[in-house]
């Protein structure tokens, strides 16, 4: 099975539920095995796992990607999204970035960071391996849900993968993948947007993704038929999503996992604070529309758009 291509696997799971159910069993013991794809970055990665579920932490950027090509491996740099906010999961979001940096681990501390390489990143690790190459663990501290930083800071949509303790999604399959395009969602030449997003667009040229910009005046609505501009679920049809095997890795009571896959999203503009300021700079992706008080357990997510009006996801 390690021979087939990303679109051959999407190809292959729209047969029926039966071929589906079995594709996904042997690429999780085999293609898709997270601990064989994470041992470079770390010696024991079901302990790992376990921190990174109970913080309720995400891993993004171009490792995510290459993962869903059966190329992780070759990727040194690793992006982790945790929230860490003054609450118990702050306790669990510290534990996790302690076992980063554990003396055993063999990780430092890198100071300053290079914003050209890890852009808004709060932590940066680094070792040297035993082949020479230098691992980087980049760790980006959110306000809010993991989900929702790394969709706000994406390049395009081909950095809109991620991978929890249990499950990796790819949100724009298709076009990654299948295509092999990826839509902008930074104005490049905008001076706010630096040498980080030219990196990350660098990075798709040698894979065969070509870049498509989107149309920066354009008006989006809620029934657009571009996948890329229309209102979505994470749990929706036209996510990837590959269950990845638990054996060893602690449960978690962290609520994010329940509800990450009902969060939704949704690309629109972003100008700033300044509405006359010109051009737009970016857009923004966010998990959005969540709500919490200290009355409720859990961080809840709406199904709604920003006029008011519910929707279903298509």
């Amino acid at each position: 099975m390690s021979y087939l291509q990303p679109k051959d696997m999407l190809a292959l799971q729209s047969v029926s539920s039966s071929v589906k159910n079995s594709i996904n069993d042997g690429m999780t013991s085999n293609m898709f095995n997270i601990n064989l794809h994470l041992e470079p970055f770390f010696s024991n990665p079901t302990e790992f796992r376990t921190y990174q579920a109970q913080a309720g932490a995400l891993i993004g950027g171009e490792f995510a990607r290459a993962f869903f090509n059966n190329s992780a491996p070759s990727i040194e740099h690793l992006e982790i999204f945790v929230h860490r906010i003054k609450d118990k999961h702050e306790r669990a979001a510290n534990r996790l970035i302690g076992h980063i940096a554990q003396a055993s681990s063999g990780y430092v501390l890198v100071s300053p960071i290079d914003r050209s390489q890890y852009g808004p990143a709060d932590l940066v690790f680094s070792k040297i391996v035993t082949n020479g190459k230098t691992l980087t663990v980049a760790v980006y501290c959110t306000r809010f849900s993991p989900l929702h930083a790394l969709l706000h800071i994406a390049a395009t949509t081909a950095t809109t993968n991620f991978i929890s303790s249990d499950k990796a999604y790819a949100l724009f399959a298709q076009h990654t993948f299948v295509q092999r395009t990826a839509n902008l969602l930074q104005n490049l030449e905008h001076a706010g947007n630096g040498a980080w997003y030219h990196n990350q667009l660098s990075t798709l040229k040698p894979i065969g993704i070509k870049p498509l910009s989107l149309d920066l005046n354009d008006q989006f609505d809620d029934s657009s038929d571009l996948l890329a501009t229309r209102i979505r679920q994470v749990n929706d049809d036209h996510t990837w999503k590959v269950d990845l095997d638990t054996t060893n890795v602690a449960p978690s009571d962290n609520p994010t996992k329940e509800a990450l896959e009902i969060a939704t999203f949704k690309i629109r503009k972003f100008k700033g604070t300044n509405a006359e300021r010109g051009p737009i700079d970016r857009y923004t992706m966010n998990a959005y529309l969540m709500f919490c008080h200290s009355a409720l357990k859990n961080i809840y997510v709406t199904i709604t758009d920003t006029t008011g009006k519910s929707f279903v996801p298509r």
